[in-house]
C-alpha cells in the first residue's frame, strides 16, 4: 500500500497492519504469494501460518468469516536504525477477529469461534526499499 512506502516508522506501522490483514484470506484458501513475499525467511510465525493454512485447505477445511479489523491506534512502536546496520521496527496493536467457522467439504462445521480481541507484535526490517516481516506474535 502507498502508506507503507518509505523507511520511516509510519510506513512500518502501515505495513504491519497490511500484513496482518492478509492472514484471514489464507484460511479461506487464498493465494499465499504476497504473504510469503513480505516475510523474511527467518519469520517462523509467517512460515508456520502458511504451512498450517495450506494443510487445512488441502484437507478441505475452509474458514467462513473471521475477518480482522484494527479498531484502535498503535499501542506501541519503535524504530531502530543502528542494530545490525539495518533499519528495523517493532509495532504492536490490537485487532478484532470476527466470529468464524471452519467448514469441511461436506458442509460440516468443524470448529466455530466467537469474536475475539488480540494483541499482535510485528517486527519488520527495511530491506531493498521495502518493509518486510521477520517475526510476529499474537496474544
Amino acid at each position: 500500500p502507498d502508506a507503507a512506502k518509505g523507511d520511516d516508522l509510519l510506513a512500518a506501522v502501515e505495513m504491519a497492519k497490511f500484513y496482518l490483514l492478509l492472514q484471514p484470506d489464507l484460511y479461506r484458501g487464498g493465494d499465499s504469494a504476497l504473504w510469503e513475499f513480505l516475510a523474511l525467511p527467518e519469520c517462523l510465525f509467517c512460515s508456520s501460518t502458511v504451512t498450517s493454512t495450506q494443510r487445512r485447505v488441502k484437507d478441505g477445511h475452509l474458514q467462513v468469516g473471521g475477518e480482522y479489523s484494527i479498531p484502535e491506534q498503535v499501542v506501541g512502536s519503535v524504530l531502530d536504525d543502528v542494530t545490525d546496520n539495518t533499519t528495523t521496527a517493532l509495532v504492536q496493536f490490537t485487532f478484532v477477529e470476527a466470529p468464524y467457522q471452519i467448514v469441511a467439504r461436506d458442509g460440516t462445521v468443524i470448529k466455530a469461534g466467537d469474536e475475539g480481541t488480540y494483541l499482535v507484535t510485528i517486527a519488520l526490517r527495511h530491506v531493498g526499499g521495502l518493509w518486510r516481516v521477520y517475526a510476529a506474535a499474537i496474544e
